[in-house]
């Protein structure tokens, strides 16, 4: 192949060659579990706690924090699968092109690796954040 400027043949490759390796549900959940899941959590657990405050929860508050709790432990697992399936997706693929992740992320080379290198991150804001938000239930009564 020729170059679009007449010079040498073009031997540049696809950026990213081992993309066939991993599926797109595989990127795509790495990518947006966390995403999603994130706010989920928050208006869930938001709606659940002041309409239970609002309404007159009839269990005790031990039981609407227990509801809470497994809301926040449902969104931590969902976290934590988001990044080992993004943690999966870059590993199957760290081999795309030589060179650190400083090329990876300054050249553009080893699109899906860096598709799961961004999962990975997400995933793992989302899951300190939601640590963050359940470490609320224990510091602040129900319905204070």
């Amino acid at each position: 192949m020729v170059s679009s400027w007449g010079g040498t043949p073009d031997r540049a490759g696809h950026p990213s060659p081992h993309r066939r390796r991993v599926s797109a549900w595989a990127i795509g959940f790495g990518l947006l579990a966390s995403l999603v899941i994130w706010p989920t959590h928050l208006v869930t657990n938001l709606a659940l706690a002041s309409s239970a405050c609002a309404f007159g929860w009839r269990g005790t508050p031990d039981d609407l924090t227990g509801l809470l709790l497994l809301n926040s432990l449902c969104a931590l697992f969902i976290c934590a699968a988001a990044g080992w399936t993004s943690w999966q997706t870059w590993d199957e693929t760290r081999h795309e092109h030589k060179g650190a992740h400083e090329r990876l992320l300054e050249v553009g080379e080893g699109r899906t690796r860096f598709l799961g290198l961004v999962g990975m991150v997400l995933a793992g804001g989302f899951f300190a954040a939601t640590i963050f938000d359940t470490l609320g239930l224990f510091m602040v009564p129900p319905c204070a």
